[in-house]
């Protein structure tokens, strides 16, 4: 069963006045924010999420331009997402309404040079799909990572300081040498 439907607030394609409409609030915020709409199988189920609408910071953070982001789903921008924790969640997001909040979740996905990215992520059902933001949180999870690591060693250097001394006394014999 290949993909069949899209979602949509209002049951189909978003027309252009709420598409715009929705592109000129979603660009007063600083932080990336895309509004995802699902895609169903035949069956019915959750399979993918189309890109209805990004600000110019998803954009940017994405590294696409907005005509590529919007011609996209999730799963093809991250083939690797759809067998992920986070591809469930959100799906479980529409399908429950309840909003969904992460922190310090790791991605390759972002990440341009082949390492990790860390991210904070809110998501909540908007409609029949799903509003998503996201801030990039790597430069505090390494310095939250460092400081707990250098806390661990110094815990290590006052632990081994602070073991009880064995106070040795002399034994004299019966002149009084030891």
């Amino acid at each position: 069963s290949g993909m069949r439907t899209v979602d949509s607030a209002e049951g189909g394609a978003l027309s252009a006045p709420a598409g715009d409409a929705v592109r000129i609030d979603i660009e007063a915020l600083f932080d990336p924010f895309v509004l995802m709409s699902a895609v169903r199988d035949d069956e019915g189920r959750i399979v993918d999420f189309g890109y209805l609408a990004a600000n110019a910071a998803a954009c940017a953070d994405l590294g696409l331009t907005r005509g590529k982001l919007l011609a996209s789903t999730l799963l093809e921008l991250n083939p690797g997402a759809g067998d992920r924790t986070f591809f469930k969640r959100l799906v479980g997001v529409v399908e429950t309404g309840e909003p969904l909040t992460l922190e310090d979740f790791e991605s390759s996905a972002a990440a341009a040079d082949g390492g990790w990215r860390y991210y904070d992520a809110s998501a909540t059902r908007i409609g029949v799909g799903v509003g998503l933001a996201w801030w990039d949180v790597t430069l505090r999870y390494q310095r939250d990572r460092t400081a707990a690591r250098s806390e661990a060693e110094l815990r290590g250097i006052l632990d081994a300081l602070l073991d009880p001394f064995e106070v040795l006394a002399p034994v004299r014999d019966a002149r009084g040498r030891i």
